[in-house]
């Protein structure tokens, strides 16, 4: 198992003789650089922590800068990361050297905190060089040393490989010399990581008594769950279980290198690599994605984790579960004399190819009939219910986005009437449009029943425009959906399926005027459907029919885009 020893759990000792400026010591770069995010609690403590971490000489200090890592134990190492930039500050020529004094039980403060006083004389020390690098990039945030070759996988970070393997093992002191900086800077280092594992060369007997320090067992007082953990394991199948958390997974995805984890699981790895500068890669290979080897959804998985979680929908210990849920507010009208539905024949309507629904003609509903539906599709513990499409009562964070955009343009669109919002699911777009009484706003969404909930939401905000609520599949609606109707488009999260492109595009240039806008969110890319922004916008490019623009960039953990759609001029 590689770990990385320049960390404080390894109790690391910094010694640097020469000038650092306040606040940057050699001593911060066994800090853990990834949880000093974790503990911002504002903007201004981001930039402090970020500003503050890592190593800088002071600027009266010229190269080179020696910088000796003492270990109390012996390791044999794999690979080095680090960052060679703090603002404008930047190293440019740095080298590596290692000693193979041996660490005994006598000598290692791990064992002995006692002996971590005793001073060595390191200039008497033999030092061996095993890599020397020079990069003078200005765009190179992040360096990687190897003991073996690899390829180049992001434009900000350089790869390179150990001169001299064979001193890579048994080394116990490390010496790092910063030999340039970049012009009149002075010298720096962001983080430093050593990726290796405990030399073959520790005695046994020693090697046992590290790793009970280093990697304790769990303790005891944990065995008193040890039944109800049992009991938990038993009840839900391995195989639902993410291969890095071991949680239940919702939605399961399955990697080049064949293990599966859940998307969120994906989605964070796929934040740190970025965060990294590195592409999004396999976690347990390490190698990138590319265009063939691409996480997709297990639908099989899925599916049988689905109907679990259905089979165990009264179990307390899933509703952490529930995904499916839905603001079923609606007002109680003691006049409504409508002759009451049951359940069965509530969702009879589902089976509806497709048709549209005025406002006004829904009913209002009693608070019996808002429990029955709510309990309904409580039932399931997933956002897949049998008729219903994927996901329509999940409101989805793009939803979000374009309500912000639609914000800040909203004096640009004082000239334009007719709007629909297609696949609107709790429509959050148009709703805000249609609160300001200057729009004349239609919803679509594929499910009945969604569209109705939605339009009964409207219908307590009720202004004088007596919205029509279109129902059914994109491919159908053109057929009562009017021609060249609309000046404005809305639409979120709905090109994550490249199966569907085709009827999405023939539906907005039936919808939209000549002169009409469409606005579009979505994430940057849909892993397991391998739909997303660059692929809608090669297959526009290829109808020739619209052109496409970013204008909003939301840099998430998961990176989402607004696209503003006009009519291409012929």
């Amino acid at each position: 198992m590689l770990v990385n020893f320049c960390t404080a759990k390894f109790q690391p000792i910094f010694e640097c003789s020469q000038m650092q400026l306040d606040g940057y010591h050699a001593e911060n770069l066994a800090k853990d650089f990834s949880q000093k995010y974790r503990v911002c609690l504002s903007f201004i403590s981001i930039i402090f922590l970020v500003n503050s971490h890592g190593f800088l000489a002071d600027s009266l200090q010229r190269p080179p800068i020696d910088i000796y890592i003492r270990f109390p134990l012996n390791i044999d190492i794999k690979h080095i990361y680090l960052g060679p930039s703090i603002g404008h500050h930047r190293s440019t020529l740095i080298e590596f050297c290692v000693n193979h004094q041996m660490i005994d039980e006598k000598t290692s403060w791990l064992v002995d905190s006692s002996t971590k006083s005793n001073r060595v004389n390191l200039k008497q020390l033999s030092f061996h060089r095993i890599a020397q690098i020079l990069n003078e990039n200005e765009n190179t945030q992040r360096i990687e040393i190897y003991d073996h070759e690899t390829e180049q996988s992001n434009s900000n970070v350089f790869t390179y490989r150990f001169s001299a393997n064979t001193h890579l093992i048994n080394c116990s002191t490390i010496k790092l010399t910063i030999k340039r900086a970049w012009r009149v800077s002075s010298c720096a280092l962001k983080y430093l990581q050593i990726w290796g594992s405990l030399s073959n060369s520790i005695p046994t007997q020693f090697k046992t008594k590290l790793e009970q320090i280093l990697f304790p067992t769990p303790a005891k007082p944990l065995e008193i769950n040890e039944t109800t953990c049992t009991k938990t394991s038993e009840e839900i199948p391995s195989d639902f279980l993410d291969a890095l958390t071991s949680d239940l997974m919702l939605i399961p995805m399955l990697l080049p290198s064949g293990h599966i984890i859940d998307q969120t699981t994906l989605e964070k790895c796929i934040a740190e690599d970025t965060r990294w500068c590195r592409l999004p890669r396999d976690p347990f290979t390490l190698k990138s994605f590319t265009e063939v080897t691409q996480p997709v959804v297990a639908q099989q998985l899925k599916m049988r984790i689905d109907q679990f979680l259905s089979e165990h929908q009264n179990d307390p210990k899933y509703r952490q579960y529930d995904m499916f849920k839905f603001n079923f507010n609606i007002e109680e009208d003691p006049d409504n004399q409508n002759t009451k539905l049951d359940e069965d024949e509530q969702f009879s309507a589902l089976n509806q190819d497709f048709g549209y629904i005025r406002i006004d003609d829904l009913p209002n509903e009693s608070d019996e009939d808002t429990e029955k539906m709510r309990q309904r599709f409580e039932s399931y513990r997933s956002d897949l219910v049998p008729n219903v499409y994927e996901g329509g009562f999940k409101t989805w964070e793009c939803s979000y986005d374009l309500v912000d955009y639609l914000q800040s343009i909203n004096d640009n669109l004082r000239d334009r009437k007719t709007v629909i919002e297609l696949g609107c699911g709790s429509g959050l777009p148009g709703t805000a449009l249609n609160k300001s009484g200057e729009f004349q706003v239609d919803f679509q969404d594929f499910n009945r029943e969604v569209i109705e909930q939605t339009g009964k939401q409207l219908k307590k905000d009720k202004r004088s425009y007596n919205n029509r609520m279109f129902f059914g599949d994109w491919g159908d609606l053109v057929n009562i959906i009017p021609a060249h109707y609309y000046d404005v488009i809305l639409t979120s999260e709905t090109i994550y399926n490249t199966g569907n492109y085709t009827k999405l595009v023939k539906l907005f240039n039936h919808a939209l005027k000549s002169n009409g806008v469409i606005y579009l969110a979505a994430k940057v890319y849909y892993f397991g459907v391998q739909g997303g922004v660059r692929q809608f916008e090669e297959f526009i490019a290829k109808t020739g029919l619209f052109k496409t623009r970013v204008v909003r960039v939301i840099d998430a953990n998961v990176k989402r885009e607004i696209l503003e759609m006009t009519r291409s001029e012929h």
